[in-house]
């Protein structure tokens, strides 16, 4: 028997919709520009709300498009394929509006609360304490929380470490 395979939790994998701001599934406030996604958008790594995974996020989140992490669609009834094939063709004809092609998939960064939430700094359903200093910009935050290690997994190899 694995000694190490006492310790592992076993709580379940949580969709991404549980780590969400609750004010950002009606509205975009970290959507992504228009700019980036006529150019970058099908590089994007898109996730799901109801979907369990994410790339690693890194210290360039909202500045680089590949490997940097996950963006959220967060319409789920759209196929993100099918709206990106037509809104390739319709950019390849020089239609103008293709961009609007892509507006009904809600696409967005995470917000720096959320990725503090995934990354377990600030733990679901609890009252957080944890507070950003006056006057740190978003891309700051981006940046700190950018290739952090997730809290609870630290957590788990030191009580491991610690068990030896």
């Amino acid at each position: 028997m694995d000694p190490f395979e006492s310790t592992i939790s076993n709580d379940p994998v949580l969709e991404l919709r549980d780590y969400l701001d609750e004010d950002h599934f009606d509205s975009y406030p970290n959507a992504i520009p228009d700019k980036v996604l006529a150019k970058w958008g099908r590089l994007f790594d898109i996730v799901l709300p109801s979907s369990h995974r994410t790339c690693c996020f890194t210290r360039g989140y909202s500045q680089l498009v590949e490997r940097a992490g996950s963006v959220l669609q967060m319409n789920e009834s759209l196929d993100t394929t099918e709206t990106f094939d037509k809104f390739l063709q319709a950019q390849s004809e020089n239609d103008e509006q293709a961009i609007e092609i892509l507006r009904p998939l809600g696409l967005r960064y995470f917000s720096a609360t959320e990725l503090l939430r995934i990354f377990n700094f600030t733990p679901l359903h609890t009252e957080s304490t944890f507070a950003w200093p006056v006057g740190v910009s978003t891309k700051s935050k981006y940046r700190l929380i950018g290739n952090s290690v997730n809290v609870k997994v630290v957590q788990e190899l030191i009580t491991y470490l610690f068990k030896q």
